[in-house]
């Protein structure tokens, strides 16, 4: 046990790196840009979906935490630190990205009206999934996702490449595994995916970023369930 974690702690940042974002992100990107251009008969997002998508998140959580305790991440290291205050930061950060994004979409509505009417129509998420399974969902999900792509992958490289690059690639990824929802998702995730990575990387503070994320997701899957 003592020589696996001595291998661990040598492995060299690089590596480190490569590790984390693959088995994050790497199923999730493989999937999404797998489903470009395919035919679906019903909405993608099905409460079958979420639990695999829970199953999946919860696994990796949990040795990739293991992986870079053992490494020397702590979550004062990525800013993880819950309070009420950061709370309640965390909602204002939920509304500026959402300002962000009805600005993107009345520029996408403008510029591209036959592509994004259509896409507002679309259903993305089916109707009747559990409340159990959207609270799940709306606690793990953001948790998981803030924590490798901003708290994670902009710590690291905005040390590495600076500050725009990071933030930068930070919402590049998350675009690229929500490809799946078509211009929707584009329109949507690029815009939150910028004004997330702008704050952490400025304040260090990934706790407002996982209620803000969690806010969107609980509203948006309430939502659709109650339809």
């Amino acid at each position: 046990m003592r020589q696996f974690e001595a291998m661990i702690k040598n492995l060299s940042p690089r590596i480190e790196f490569c590790v984390v974002i693959v088995a994050a992100f790497g199923w999730f990107v493989l999937g999404s840009v797998a489903s470009i251009g395919a035919r679906t008969s019903g909405p993608m997002i099905t409460e079958r979906h979420l639990v695999g998508v829970l199953a999946y998140e919860v696994i990796v959580l949990l040795v990739l935490t293991s992986f870079l305790a053992t490494r020397g991440w702590t979550p004062a290291r990525v800013g993880l630190v819950p309070s009420w205050r950061s709370s309640a930061v965390g909602l204002l950060v939920a509304t500026l990205a959402y300002v962000a994004y009805l600005i993107a979409w009345a520029g996408a509505s403008y510029i591209f009206p036959n592509s994004v009417e259509p896409a507002e129509s679309a259903s993305l998420v089916a109707s009747g999934i559990g409340l159990g399974t959207i609270l799940a969902v709306s606690i793990l999900n953001p948790l998981f996702e803030e924590l490798f792509l901003c708290g994670y992958l902009i710590t690291v490289l905005k040390e590495a490449r600076g500050f725009w690059f990071a933030v930068n690639i930070s919402a590049g990824v998350r675009l690229v595994y929500h490809l799946y929802q078509g211009p929707l998702g584009v329109i949507s995730i690029l815009p939150l995916g910028l004004v997330f990575g702008y704050w952490y990387a400025r304040t260090k503070q990934l706790w407002p970023l996982v209620v803000a994320h969690a806010a969107f997701d609980l509203v948006a899957l309430l939502w659709y369930a109650a339809a």
